[in-house]
């Protein structure tokens, strides 16, 4: 998907750009604004972090050191490219779902590769990375809109 059909659902702070760096984009969801932002108090070993907020006292919290990329959207959820802050691992990824149940990220998940491949099916796209550094093949990983379920797959299949 072109990066030009996300920009309905990605808007930059005005305020964050004046400063020159950003520290918030916002998300136009089917329920809803949702903000993202770089989290001062909250945040992984490192002491860094992302929190959500969406609908008042909705809260989420993602590892990430800086603000996501979005790869792509479908229904309720979002895919989120965010960053660890390395070179060995550039990028990993989360689900952000915001439906009549909540606001919820799910746990980080990834190979490590900074892109991958979306595979249309029934419900959200399956995402498949390649797998780094354990030899050929790939991992497509699944989202349930809850959960992200892991499967390897052999060269040339998806």
């Amino acid at each position: 998907m072109r990066r030009s059909a996300l920009l309905p659902f990605l808007m930059l702070s005005t305020a964050a750009l004046a400063e020159g760096q950003p520290s918030l984009i916002w998300l136009d969801m089917p329920r809803g604004k949702v903000s993202i932002e770089i989290n001062g108090v909250e945040g992984n070993e490192n002491g860094h972090g992302l929190v959500v907020h969406a609908g008042g006292d909705k809260e989420a919290l993602i590892d990430s050191e800086s603000l996501p990329d979005v790869v792509t959207k479908s229904g309720d959820s979002v895919l989120l490219r965010v960053f660890t802050g390395g070179n060995a691992c550039p990028a990993m990824y989360a689900w952000l779902t915001y439906d009549r149940e909540g606001l919820r990220a799910t746990p980080t998940f990834g190979t490590c590769a900074e892109d991958g491949e979306l595979v249309p099916g029934t419900g959200h796209p399956a995402f498949v990375l390649d797998k780094l550094g354990n030899g050929p093949g790939k991992i497509r990983y699944d989202f349930d809109g809850r959960t992200v379920r892991e499967t390897p797959i052999r060269a040339g299949r998806t």
